[in-house]
Protein backbone atom coordinates (compact mmCIF):
# COMPACT_ATOMS: atom_id res chain seq x y z
CA UNK A 1 0.00 0.00 0.00
CA UNK A 2 3.20 2.57 1.02
CA UNK A 3 4.34 1.37 -2.30
CA UNK A 4 1.35 2.43 -4.23
CA UNK A 5 0.93 5.83 -2.23
CA UNK A 6 4.27 6.82 -3.40
CA UNK A 7 4.12 5.73 -7.19
CA UNK A 8 1.32 8.14 -7.01
CA UNK A 9 2.93 11.21 -5.39
CA UNK A 10 5.94 10.64 -7.96
CA UNK A 11 3.84 10.49 -10.71
CA UNK A 12 2.10 13.33 -9.93
CA UNK A 13 5.02 15.58 -9.23
CA UNK A 14 6.88 14.49 -13.02
CA UNK A 15 2.98 14.97 -14.84
CA UNK A 16 3.44 19.23 -12.83
CA UNK A 17 7.01 19.37 -14.15
CA UNK A 18 6.66 18.06 -17.81
CA UNK A 19 3.28 20.75 -17.85
CA UNK A 20 5.36 23.23 -16.60
CA UNK A 21 8.34 22.32 -19.34
CA UNK A 22 5.82 22.99 -22.21
CA UNK A 23 4.58 25.86 -21.18
CA UNK A 24 7.11 27.84 -20.86
CA UNK A 25 8.08 30.28 -23.98
CA UNK A 26 4.33 30.26 -24.92
CA UNK A 27 1.71 30.65 -21.98
CA UNK A 28 3.89 33.22 -19.77
CA UNK A 29 2.22 36.46 -18.73
CA UNK A 30 4.76 39.35 -18.82
CA UNK A 31 4.50 42.17 -16.51
CA UNK A 32 3.56 44.45 -18.18
CA UNK A 33 0.60 42.61 -19.49
CA UNK A 34 0.26 41.33 -15.63
CA UNK A 35 -0.27 45.21 -14.54
CA UNK A 36 -1.73 45.81 -17.72
CA UNK A 37 -1.57 48.66 -19.77
CA UNK A 38 0.61 51.70 -18.78
CA UNK A 39 -1.27 54.79 -17.37
CA UNK A 40 -1.21 58.01 -19.32
CA UNK A 41 0.75 60.92 -18.18
CA UNK A 42 -0.09 64.44 -19.37
CA UNK A 43 -0.72 65.15 -22.72
CA UNK A 44 1.44 66.92 -25.22
CA UNK A 45 1.90 70.31 -24.25
CA UNK A 46 0.11 70.11 -20.95
CA UNK A 47 1.83 70.10 -17.46
CA UNK A 48 1.29 67.03 -15.25
CA UNK A 49 -1.10 66.91 -12.39
CA UNK A 50 1.92 65.57 -9.85
CA UNK A 51 3.80 67.62 -8.21
CA UNK A 52 7.86 68.29 -8.10
CA UNK A 53 8.93 67.28 -4.56
CA UNK A 54 11.14 70.20 -4.31
CA UNK A 55 7.63 72.29 -4.70
CA UNK A 56 5.06 70.11 -2.76
CA UNK A 57 4.08 71.34 0.37
CA UNK A 58 5.50 75.11 0.33
CA UNK A 59 2.65 77.75 0.27
CA UNK A 60 3.16 81.42 -1.54
CA UNK A 61 2.82 83.91 1.87
CA UNK A 62 4.87 86.82 0.49
CA UNK A 63 2.84 88.85 -1.99
CA UNK A 64 4.00 92.14 -3.31
CA UNK A 65 1.77 93.85 -5.66
CA UNK A 66 3.40 96.96 -5.23
CA UNK A 67 6.68 95.51 -6.39
CA UNK A 68 8.44 96.99 -3.31
CA UNK A 69 10.62 94.10 -2.82
CA UNK A 70 12.99 92.55 -4.66
CA UNK A 71 12.98 88.81 -5.57
CA UNK A 72 15.82 87.70 -2.94
CA UNK A 73 14.03 89.98 -0.75
CA UNK A 74 10.67 87.86 -1.17
CA UNK A 75 12.71 84.73 -1.06
CA UNK A 76 14.57 85.78 2.49
CA UNK A 77 11.04 86.67 3.67
CA UNK A 78 8.86 83.56 2.27
CA UNK A 79 12.07 81.42 4.13
CA UNK A 80 12.03 83.23 7.17
CA UNK A 81 8.23 83.06 7.39
CA UNK A 82 8.13 79.17 6.50
CA UNK A 83 10.46 78.54 9.65
CA UNK A 84 8.33 80.46 11.78
CA UNK A 85 5.03 78.53 11.06
CA UNK A 86 6.51 75.48 10.96
CA UNK A 87 7.68 76.13 14.49
CA UNK A 88 4.66 77.90 15.87
CA UNK A 89 2.05 76.80 13.91
CA UNK A 90 0.45 80.43 13.42
CA UNK A 91 -0.12 81.12 9.62
CA UNK A 92 1.95 84.60 8.72
CA UNK A 93 1.53 86.36 5.67
CA UNK A 94 2.93 89.82 3.86
CA UNK A 95 1.32 91.69 1.14
CA UNK A 96 1.88 95.11 -0.34
CA UNK A 97 -1.00 96.61 -2.73
CA UNK A 98 -0.52 99.91 -4.66
CA UNK A 99 -3.78 100.53 -6.49
CA UNK A 100 -6.38 103.25 -6.05
CA UNK A 101 -9.57 101.39 -5.96
CA UNK A 102 -8.30 100.21 -2.26
CA UNK A 103 -10.35 102.61 -0.38
CA UNK A 104 -10.11 100.85 3.12
CA UNK A 105 -6.74 99.27 3.54
CA UNK A 106 -8.46 97.13 6.30
CA UNK A 107 -11.28 95.66 3.95
CA UNK A 108 -8.35 95.19 1.62
CA UNK A 109 -6.25 93.25 4.34
CA UNK A 110 -9.52 91.09 5.60
CA UNK A 111 -10.19 90.18 2.30
CA UNK A 112 -7.38 89.10 0.88
CA UNK A 113 -6.49 87.09 4.08
CA UNK A 114 -10.07 85.09 3.69
CA UNK A 115 -9.48 84.74 -0.06
CA UNK A 116 -6.14 83.58 -0.44
CA UNK A 117 -6.87 81.19 2.10
CA UNK A 118 -4.51 82.12 5.05
CA UNK A 119 -5.26 80.43 8.36
CA UNK A 120 -4.03 77.29 10.06
CA UNK A 121 -7.02 75.26 11.38
CA UNK A 122 -10.44 75.36 12.25
CA UNK A 123 -10.21 78.76 13.72
CA UNK A 124 -7.96 79.96 10.90
CA UNK A 125 -5.60 81.37 13.11
CA UNK A 126 -2.72 83.73 11.88
CA UNK A 127 -1.50 87.21 11.24
CA UNK A 128 -1.40 89.20 7.81
CA UNK A 129 1.00 92.24 7.43
CA UNK A 130 0.06 94.73 4.87
CA UNK A 131 1.80 98.35 3.25
CA UNK A 132 -0.99 99.48 1.18
CA UNK A 133 1.16 102.77 -1.00
CA UNK A 134 -1.80 104.30 -1.86
CA UNK A 135 -3.35 104.97 1.58
CA UNK A 136 -0.08 105.04 3.20
CA UNK A 137 -0.88 102.81 5.87
CA UNK A 138 1.03 99.81 7.48
CA UNK A 139 -1.95 97.30 9.18
CA UNK A 140 -1.92 93.79 10.32
CA UNK A 141 -4.89 92.04 10.14
CA UNK A 142 -5.00 88.46 12.50
CA UNK A 143 -7.57 85.87 13.25
CA UNK A 144 -8.11 82.72 15.86
CA UNK A 145 -5.50 82.60 18.59
CA UNK A 146 -3.45 85.33 17.08
CA UNK A 147 -6.11 87.97 17.77
CA UNK A 148 -5.47 87.45 21.48
CA UNK A 149 -1.49 87.30 20.93
CA UNK A 150 -1.42 90.60 18.94
CA UNK A 151 -3.63 92.42 21.06
CA UNK A 152 -3.83 96.12 20.99
CA UNK A 153 -1.00 96.99 22.79
CA UNK A 154 1.50 94.53 20.89
CA UNK A 155 -0.24 96.00 18.06
CA UNK A 156 1.13 99.65 18.65
CA UNK A 157 4.33 98.43 19.63
CA UNK A 158 5.06 96.86 15.87
CA UNK A 159 3.95 99.67 14.39
CA UNK A 160 6.30 101.52 16.80
CA UNK A 161 8.80 99.76 15.11
CA UNK A 162 8.24 99.73 11.74
CA UNK A 163 8.13 103.65 11.33
CA UNK A 164 11.88 104.26 11.11
CA UNK A 165 12.06 102.11 8.70
CA UNK A 166 9.00 102.87 6.34
CA UNK A 167 9.92 106.86 6.51
CA UNK A 168 13.33 105.19 4.91
CA UNK A 169 12.13 103.26 2.52
CA UNK A 170 12.81 100.13 3.97
CA UNK A 171 10.36 98.11 3.30
CA UNK A 172 12.33 94.45 3.86
CA UNK A 173 13.46 96.19 7.61
CA UNK A 174 9.80 96.91 8.71
CA UNK A 175 8.89 93.39 7.56
CA UNK A 176 11.30 91.65 9.41
CA UNK A 177 11.05 93.61 12.75
CA UNK A 178 7.42 92.47 12.23
CA UNK A 179 8.53 89.03 12.49
CA UNK A 180 10.68 89.41 15.53
CA UNK A 181 8.33 91.25 17.33
CA UNK A 182 5.39 88.38 16.37
CA UNK A 183 8.16 85.36 16.96
CA UNK A 184 8.92 87.38 20.84
CA UNK A 185 4.71 87.61 21.26
CA UNK A 186 3.99 84.00 19.89
CA UNK A 187 6.52 82.91 22.65
CA UNK A 188 5.29 85.38 25.74
CA UNK A 189 1.97 83.56 25.03
CA UNK A 190 -1.94 85.97 25.83
CA UNK A 191 -0.84 89.08 27.91
CA UNK A 192 -1.81 88.71 31.64
CA UNK A 193 -5.51 90.18 32.39
CA UNK A 194 -6.66 90.01 28.70
CA UNK A 195 -9.55 90.74 26.98
CA UNK A 196 -11.64 90.50 23.58
CA UNK A 197 -13.77 93.93 23.10
CA UNK A 198 -16.65 94.26 20.15
CA UNK A 199 -15.34 96.85 18.28
CA UNK A 200 -18.86 97.87 17.04
CA UNK A 201 -20.40 97.75 20.77
CA UNK A 202 -17.75 98.36 23.31
CA UNK A 203 -18.93 95.06 25.29
CA UNK A 204 -16.37 92.29 26.11
CA UNK A 205 -16.11 89.04 24.38
CA UNK A 206 -15.60 85.70 25.16
CA UNK A 207 -12.79 84.13 22.97
CA UNK A 208 -14.93 81.17 21.50
CA UNK A 209 -16.74 83.82 19.94
CA UNK A 210 -14.22 85.21 17.48
CA UNK A 211 -12.15 81.93 17.14
CA UNK A 212 -9.67 81.95 19.85
CA UNK A 213 -9.00 78.80 22.39
CA UNK A 214 -7.80 81.21 24.99
CA UNK A 215 -9.40 80.54 28.10
CA UNK A 216 -9.09 83.38 30.36
CA UNK A 217 -9.19 83.19 34.22
CA UNK A 218 -12.55 82.92 35.90
CA UNK A 219 -13.18 85.80 38.14
CA UNK A 220 -13.58 84.79 41.82
CA UNK A 221 -16.76 84.66 43.26
CA UNK A 222 -17.30 86.94 46.67
CA UNK A 223 -17.22 84.02 48.99
CA UNK A 224 -13.92 82.96 47.18
CA UNK A 225 -12.29 86.17 47.60
CA UNK A 226 -13.08 86.33 51.13
CA UNK A 227 -11.34 83.67 51.78
CA UNK A 228 -8.57 84.10 49.74
CA UNK A 229 -8.71 87.22 52.19
CA UNK A 230 -8.74 85.47 55.32
CA UNK A 231 -6.33 83.06 54.09
CA UNK A 232 -3.80 85.86 53.29
CA UNK A 233 -4.68 88.08 56.69
CA UNK A 234 -3.79 84.47 58.59
CA UNK A 235 -0.36 84.34 57.15
CA UNK A 236 0.33 87.87 57.34
CA UNK A 237 -0.73 87.47 60.88
CA UNK A 238 1.65 84.40 61.75
CA UNK A 239 4.43 86.23 60.14
CA UNK A 240 4.56 89.17 62.07
CA UNK A 241 3.66 87.30 65.24
CA UNK A 242 7.11 85.59 64.39
CA UNK A 243 8.70 88.89 63.58
CA UNK A 244 7.75 90.19 66.64
CA UNK A 245 8.93 87.18 68.95
CA UNK A 246 12.16 87.67 67.07
CA UNK A 247 12.28 91.41 67.75
CA UNK A 248 11.75 90.71 71.56
CA UNK A 249 14.04 88.27 72.13
CA UNK A 250 16.62 90.06 70.93
CA UNK A 251 15.93 93.70 72.58
CA UNK A 252 15.74 91.32 75.61
CA UNK A 253 19.32 90.05 75.33
CA UNK A 254 20.41 94.00 74.70
CA UNK A 255 18.75 95.26 77.53
CA UNK A 256 20.14 92.60 79.22
CA UNK A 257 23.99 93.43 78.85
CA UNK A 258 25.78 95.36 81.46
CA UNK A 259 26.31 99.16 80.23
CA UNK A 260 29.90 99.79 79.93
CA UNK A 261 30.95 103.84 79.35
CA UNK A 262 33.42 104.88 77.04
CA UNK A 263 36.45 106.50 78.31
CA UNK A 264 37.70 108.31 75.26
CA UNK A 265 39.19 111.50 76.05
CA UNK A 266 37.87 113.77 73.11
CA UNK A 267 39.27 117.08 74.61
CA UNK A 268 42.57 115.83 74.13
CA UNK A 269 42.29 114.34 70.96
CA UNK A 270 40.45 116.81 69.19
CA UNK A 271 41.15 119.89 67.38
CA UNK A 272 39.12 122.63 65.01
CA UNK A 273 41.35 124.71 62.15
CA UNK A 274 39.25 127.07 60.84
CA UNK A 275 40.19 129.54 57.53
CA UNK A 276 38.54 131.70 55.30
CA UNK A 277 37.58 130.09 52.02
CA UNK A 278 38.20 133.33 48.84
CA UNK A 279 37.34 131.60 46.11
CA UNK A 280 35.31 133.27 43.25
CA UNK A 281 33.33 132.07 40.71
CA UNK A 282 34.95 132.90 37.07
CA UNK A 283 33.23 131.37 34.39
CA UNK A 284 29.80 129.20 33.96
CA UNK A 285 29.59 126.54 31.84
CA UNK A 286 26.16 124.60 30.59
CA UNK A 287 26.55 121.26 28.54
CA UNK A 288 23.19 119.88 27.24
CA UNK A 289 23.41 116.98 25.27
CA UNK A 290 20.04 114.72 23.21
CA UNK A 291 20.06 111.27 24.77
CA UNK A 292 18.39 109.31 21.68
CA UNK A 293 15.38 106.82 21.54
CA UNK A 294 16.51 103.38 21.94
CA UNK A 295 14.25 101.38 19.21
CA UNK A 296 16.38 98.04 20.13
CA UNK A 297 14.69 97.35 23.82
CA UNK A 298 12.30 94.54 22.00
CA UNK A 299 8.62 93.82 23.28
CA UNK A 300 7.66 95.88 26.21
CA UNK A 301 4.42 94.27 26.60
CA UNK A 302 3.40 91.23 28.01
CA UNK A 303 3.97 90.65 31.82
CA UNK A 304 1.15 92.81 33.49
CA UNK A 305 -1.35 95.22 33.17
CA UNK A 306 -4.46 94.96 30.97
CA UNK A 307 -4.99 94.02 27.83
CA UNK A 308 -7.15 94.32 25.11
CA UNK A 309 -8.05 93.39 21.50
CA UNK A 310 -10.18 95.22 19.88
CA UNK A 311 -12.37 92.71 17.29
CA UNK A 312 -14.50 93.64 13.85
CA UNK A 313 -16.26 91.19 11.67
CA UNK A 314 -15.64 91.39 8.26
CA UNK A 315 -18.23 91.83 4.92
CA UNK A 316 -17.46 87.95 4.86
CA UNK A 317 -17.97 87.77 7.94
CA UNK A 318 -14.79 86.35 9.83
CA UNK A 319 -13.47 88.19 12.93
CA UNK A 320 -10.43 89.69 12.71
CA UNK A 321 -8.59 91.69 15.29
CA UNK A 322 -5.67 94.31 14.38
CA UNK A 323 -5.40 97.51 13.04
CA UNK A 324 -3.58 100.61 11.10
CA UNK A 325 -1.04 103.41 11.12
CA UNK A 326 -0.39 106.02 8.38
CA UNK A 327 3.01 106.55 7.76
Amino acid sequence: MKKLLTAIVISALCLGLCSGALAEGENVISADEFNGPAQPTAAPGEESAVCNPEEAGKVQRVFDLADLLTDDEEAELQSRIDGLVEQYNQDIGIVTVQDSSVTSTREFADKFYEDSGMGIGDNRTGVLFCIDMYNRETYLTTTGDMIDIIDDQRREEIFDAQMEYLSGGDYLGAFSISLDYTQQFIRMGVADNHMGINGATGEAMDPGEYGSTYTPERPKTPAERAASAAMLGGIGGLIGLLAGLIAKSSIQKSYARKYVPSEYNWRAKSKLNLRVNDSKLVNKFVTTRVIPRNNDSGPRSGGGGHSTSTVHMSSGGMYHGGGGRKF
